[in-house]
C-alpha cells in the first residue's frame, strides 16, 4: 500500500530526477514454489517518475526496512511496483504549460509588432544623397524599439518559465499496489551487518604487512 505518494515528473528527463515514495507491505511475501514469508508492516522506499505515454508512474525500489523479532533490518533491494497486473501505477497526467506557451507566443507577437512599427516610413537613399530625420521618425523608431525590446524580454522570460513547468502524474496515499522484487536477497539484521563489517576491519588490521624484496640482476 502507498503511504507516501508523489507528483511524479513525466517530462522527457523525468527519470533522471525521481520523486521519493514509500510503501507498506501488508501481505505475505510469495516466493517460488509457493513458499511464503511474513513481511507485514515492513516499509519499502522507492524512486518514481512518470511515463506520459502509458499514463503510469514507474517506481523502482530502493531500501527495505522493518523490525523482526526485535531485530532491525535496513537493506537495499532491487524491484519495481505493479498495479492491476501491469508495471507502474495508473494515474491522470496533469499538464500546466499550455497557458505559458500562449504567453510566449504573445511576447513574440509583441516583438514582431515593435519591429514593424520601427520600420514604418523608413526609406533607403542612394550614395551621395542625404535624408532628414524628423522628430516623428525618431519618436516612431523609439516606440517601435521599446515595444520590440520589451516583447523580446517578455517572450524569453515566459519561455524560461514554461520550461520549468512539466507534466506530472500524481499518485496519492492509500493505493493498493504490488511490490515485485526482481532479485533474490537474504534478510540481514543491522547487528549482523555491523559484526561482519567489524570482522573485516579486524582482519585487515591484523593482516601482516607485505614486504617487497628487490633482487639485483
Amino acid at each position: 500500500m502507498v503511504i507516501e505518494g508523489a507528483d511524479a515528473n513525466a517530462s522527457v528527463t523525468g527519470n533522471s530526477n525521481p520523486s521519493p515514495m514509500q510503501f507498506r507491505l501488508t501481505g505475505m511475501l510469495i516466493m517460488p514454489n509457493d513458499e511464503e514469508y511474513d513481511l507485514s508492516g515492513c516499509a519499502v522506499t522507492a524512486g518514481a517518475y512518470g511515463d506520459i505515454s502509458s499514463e503510469r508512474v514507474l517506481a523502482r525500489t530502493d531500501r527495505l526496512s522493518c523490525k523482526i523479532k526485535g531485530h532491525t533490518i535496513d537493506m537495499p533491494v532491487k524491484g519495481h511496483v505493479s498495479f492491476m497486473g501491469k508495471n507502474g501505477i495508473k494515474g491522470e497526467p496533469v499538464i500546466r504549460n499550455g497557458k505559458l506557451v500562449g504567453y510566449a507566443f504573445a511576447g513574440g507577437f509583441i516583438d514582431a509588432l515593435g519591429s514593424g512599427i520601427s520600420q514604418v516610413g523608413s526609406s533607403t537613399v542612394g550614395i551621395g544623397a542625404s535624408s532628414t530625420t524628423s522628430f516623428g521618425d525618431v519618436a516612431r523608431g523609439g516606440l517601435g524599439g521599446g515595444v520590440q525590446q520589451s516583447g523580446k524580454m517578455v517572450s524569453e522570460y515566459l519561455i524560461k518559465r514554461a520550461e520549468q513547468y512539466h507534466p506530472v502524474i500524481p499518485v496519492g496515499a492509500g493505493v493498493d499496489i504490488t511490490v515485485v522484487f526482481q532479485e533474490g536477497f537474504q534478510l540481514e539484521f543491522i547487528e549482523q551487518m555491523r559484526q561482519k563489517k567489524n570482522k573485516r576491519a579486524l582482519r585487515k588490521l591484523l593482516r601482516p604487512p607485505s614486504t617487497n624484496r628487490l633482487s639485483k640482476g
